[in-house]
């Protein structure tokens, strides 16, 4: 047993002075034996009262304080919460690990050094405190269910969410395991995912049906990820859930309208492509009578009824090229080939090969931007859009000295698009938001069945892009038709948006 000359020793003061923290030896009265620097700057008296030099006579029981007003330096008197006496009686350390103090919170031991005396040290940890605070605040204002578990699968803490979805306070789950909470096969499969993260030292996604007494069967997406302590060794596991139960029923209800969706719109296709292709029949036939008539009538055909024959012919071919659009609108989601390299001015200068007669005719000028960028696409597809872009641009060009049609790129808001801008009739606003609608024209004095745009709208969609019209709708000038594409990065040669 060390003795009390020990304990205030040289050596002893000299150890004392190299603890990082205030620190003291007291004996059983609460009289301070010795005390280093740190606890000297706090209040600490060499000779005094511990719960006098450190003004703790707020702490004292109702008792001590009238023993203590009787008689300032009777023996015995304490703080409520001190631990001399346990600490003393069975020679061990206590520790009070929140203290408050001076205006802190203190991490505080009593270490028995001897039968009467004791070694008394804190550590402020109101930092560490605060740390925990905010932490407890953040916890508790997610919406996840967060919750902490041992190596054992035993719960060591959760959040008020936690709280809620269980029917039971933290206080209750600390020490527990899902066995407690659930029936055993729940229990086994929740603990099996928790032995998978502490197994592999990685985190783990799972989907688990959970019961809970409040909002009843519940699927919940759990990402369970380690835990390791200061010595950086494996110690727990954090996991946090989310209730997804309206989401997967959400997304459940989302694949049935989808293919609901893509149903229809098949059987929509198989109509029109139906429909389209046995109308060419009679057609036919009708052309066919016409010419009959126009033969076995020879001579005898007058102003009257050439007029008629000619307006039959004029409507047949009209609906015959109709019928040749809707075919053609009918098969544009088919065949596609979204992944090939496509260099946009070779499929513009192809797209000009195909028009070139009317071009000339119409003597218009076409200028094409160097900086056209690739894009990944089917090239067939983008073909038939940038027919159906310049096509759109020569039927509504009007009767302008100088025409031209424009073909470049830019950026919008940060996004790169690509424009074909002509200086023709323009379209009025009141007709911009529909002329992308199914056999829809601006007028209709002039050639084209309005499908045209429906079919660069398609395109470009199936493509994962978008279209829109931008003019003033005066003559001169035009309109603008912007579009976006999957690009290919310059860099990467990988698409982009």
């Amino acid at each position: 047993m060390i003795s009390t000359a020990e304990i205030v020793s040289p050596l002893t003061q000299t150890l004392l002075g190299v603890f990082p923290h205030p620190a003291m030896i007291i004996n059983r009265d609460r009289q301070i034996l010795s005390a280093n620097l740190h606890a000297i700057e706090a209040g600490a008296e060499v000779g005094g009262l511990c719960w006098q030099t450190f003004g703790h006579a707020a702490c004292l029981s109702d008792e001590h304080k009238m023993l203590s007003q009787e008689n300032p330096s009777a023996a015995g008197i304490s703080c409520t919460f001190c631990r001399a006496d346990k600490c003393l009686d069975n020679y061990c350390q206590e520790n009070d690990p929140a203290v408050q103090a001076f205006g802190k919170t203190l991490d505080t031991y009593w270490i028995a050094i001897n039968n009467d005396s004791y070694l008394h040290y804190a550590i402020d940890v109101t930092e560490h405190e605060g740390t925990k605070a905010l932490l407890r605040c953040v916890l508790d204002s997610a919406n996840d269910l967060i919750y902490f578990k041992d190596l054992n699968s035993t719960y060591v803490g959760c959040n008020k969410a936690s709280e809620e979805f269980t029917g039971i306070a933290e206080r209750d789950q600390i020490g527990k395991t899902d066995f407690d909470f659930f029936d055993r096969e729940i229990a086994e499969i929740i603990v099996k995912n928790d032995q998978k993260v502490i197994a592999s030292h990685t985190a783990v996604r799972t989907e688990e049906w959970v019961p809970s007494p409040v909002f009843g069967r519940v699927l919940l997406e759990t990402v369970k990820a380690p835990i390791y302590g200061p010595d950086g060794k494996l110690c727990g596991l954090v996991g946090i859930s989310r209730d997804i139960t309206e989401r997967k029923q959400a997304e459940k209800e989302r694949e049935a309208l989808i293919e609901q969706l893509q149903n229809k719109t098949e059987e929509l296709e198989r109509f029109t492509y139906t429909v389209s292709h046995g109308l060419k029949s009679p057609l036919i036939t009708i052309r066919g009578f016409v010419g009959v008539l126009e033969e076995s009538l020879g001579e005898r055909i007058d102003d009257d009824i050439r007029h008629s024959l000619d307006y039959i012919n004029s409507a047949a071919t009209k609906m015959s090229s109709l019928l040749d659009d809707l075919l053609r609108l009918s098969r544009l989601g088919k065949f596609v080939n979204l992944n090939e390299r496509v260099e946009l001015s070779s499929v513009f200068e192809e797209a000009l090969n195909l028009i070139k007669g009317r071009l000339l005719g119409e003597k218009i000028i076409v200028k094409i931007a160097d900086d056209l960028p690739a894009v990944t696409g089917d090239r067939i597809r983008l073909c038939e859009l940038m027919q159906n872009l310049l096509e759109n641009a020569i039927k509504y060009m009007g009767e302008q000295p100088a025409p031209f049609i424009e073909v470049g790129v830019t950026e919008i808001g940060g996004e790169r698009a690509c424009f074909v801008r002509d200086n023709g009739k323009g379209i009025p606003e009141r007709y911009q938001a529909k002329v992308f609608g199914l056999f829809e024209r601006v007028s209709t004095d002039g050639e084209g069945t309005g499908i045209g745009l429906s079919m660069v709208q398609r395109i470009i969609e199936l493509h994962g892009g978008r279209v829109w019209v931008e003019s003033t709708g005066v003559t001169g000038e035009g309109a603008t038709f912007w579009f976006t594409l999957p690009w290919e990065d310059v860099q990467t040669g990988t698409p982009t948006s």
